[in-house]
């Protein structure tokens, strides 16, 4: 449920997502990370959180340049495995405050 399109300046991306099969999930077992990626990948803004938490997520963002940025929700389990992965495209615009 996150937004495709921001407005700048903006000092979060606030987000909420669903997860299929976590019933045996325990405090600790796996945790969601957020990122939102730049040009070549680079990571303008990171959050985490335990996956037992509320499925929502408020992103922390830096300063921000208009452009196409990629938003990456990621789930490891307690090893650092990757078991599941999300990506959409968010155009930042600049806004009337800009």
């Amino acid at each position: 449920d996150a937004p495709r399109y921001v407005l700048l300046p903006r000092r979060t991306l606030a987000f909420a997502f669903d997860v299929i099969g976590t019933g045996a999930t325990t405090k600790g077992s796996h945790t969601a990370a957020a990122t939102l990626e730049g040009a070549g990948g680079a990571v303008r803004a990171e959050t985490r959180q335990d996956l037992t938490d509320p499925h929502r997520m408020a992103l922390p963002l830096p300063v921000l340049e208009p452009g196409a940025y990629t938003l990456r929700l990621t789930i490891r389990d307690t090893e650092g495995k990757k078991c599941s992965e999300l990506a959409q495209p968010v155009t930042a615009h600049p806004g009337p405050l800009y």
